[in-house]
C-alpha cells in the first residue's frame, strides 16, 4: 500500500472508531436503539474492506472518509449539540432503527412512490 493509501486507511478506521464512541456515549436526546446504526456502520466498513481487497475502486478510501465525516457531523449536530429540529433531522440511530423495524412499510412506500414517478413521467 502506498503512503497516501495507508494514511487514508488509518483515517477511515479512526473516524469509524470516533463515530462508534459518539454513538455509545449518552446524549442529550432520547434515541431509539443504536444497534441498527452500529450494524449499518460495520456493514459499510465490510463493503469498504472488500472493495480495498479487490482494488476495484481507487477512490473508495476518499469516499469512505466523506461518509464517516457526514455521519459524525450528523450525530454531533443532532444528538450531542441538539442544534437541529428532530422532526426535520432525526437522529441517525432513529433513522436506521426505523429502517430495521419497519422495513416492510418502507419498501411498500418506495414501490408506490416509484410507480407514481413512473406514471407521472410517461
Amino acid at each position: 500500500m502506498k503512503y497516501r493509501g495507508r494514511c487514508l486507511f488509518i483515517l477511515n478506521h479512526i473516524l469509524l472508531l470516533f463515530l462508534i464512541i459518539l454513538i455509545v456515549t449518552p446524549s442529550s436526546k432520547l434515541v431509539e436503539s443504536s444497534l441498527p446504526f452500529i450494524v449499518a456502520c460495520f456493514l459499510i466498513e465490510l463493503f469498504y474492506l472488500l472493495q480495498l481487497k479487490r482494488k476495484s475502486n481507487p477512490y473508495i478510501s476518499n469516499l469512505m472518509v466523506i461518509i464517516w465525516l457526514f455521519f459524525i457531523v450528523w450525530e454531533i449536530l443532532v444528538t450531542k449539540l441538539n442544534l437541529l429540529q428532530p422532526i426535520l433531522f432525526p437522529a441517525p440511530e432513529n433513522v436506521f432503527n426505523v429502517l430495521a423495524t419497519q422495513y416492510e412499510t418502507f419498501f411498500i412506500n418506495i414501490v408506490a412512490s416509484t410507480i407514481l414517478l413512473f406514471l407521472g413521467y410517461f
